[in-house]
């Protein structure tokens, strides 16, 4: 469960008003400007560490063998589909599904939104 996701309410800090956060979207008009010269010049260096990381993580996964790597996020993979079904419905986080706020002292979160689903997490054992 995210506690922050869109489409879902949050409000961070307590004593906030729960806001609405929307879901994700392109116009025509970003699309365009996506597409334009001034945007690829503005991201350059985001694009230079997303290589960097990029080419880091290939490095990792040959030196982890192809096969090893594979079973190991298959493994994730379950791991989280575990996870996702045994605290389904048991996640209170800071806003109800309405945008109402739920009190800290009602909800299952360390901090603000923070890891509200450690206490069904806490329970499996994988």
């Amino acid at each position: 469960t995210h506690s922050r996701s869109s489409g879902t309410f949050s409000n961070g800090p307590s004593g906030r008003p729960c806001i609405y956060i929307p879901r994700s979207f392109v116009t025509p008009v970003m699309k365009e400007y996506f597409e334009s010269d001034e945007w690829k010049t503005a991201i350059q260096g985001d694009l230079l560490l997303y290589k960097a990381a990029q080419a880091s993580l290939d490095r990792t996964i040959a030196a982890l063998g192809e096969e090893k790597f594979r079973h190991n996020l298959e493994a994730l993979r379950r791991g989280l589909k575990l996870a996702e079904s045994h605290c389904k419905g048991r996640v209170r986080t800071l806003c109800s599904d309405g945008g109402e706020a739920i009190p800290f002292h009602n909800n299952t979160c360390y901090v603000w939104g923070e890891a509200c689903d450690h206490e069904c997490l806490g329970e499996l054992n994988i």
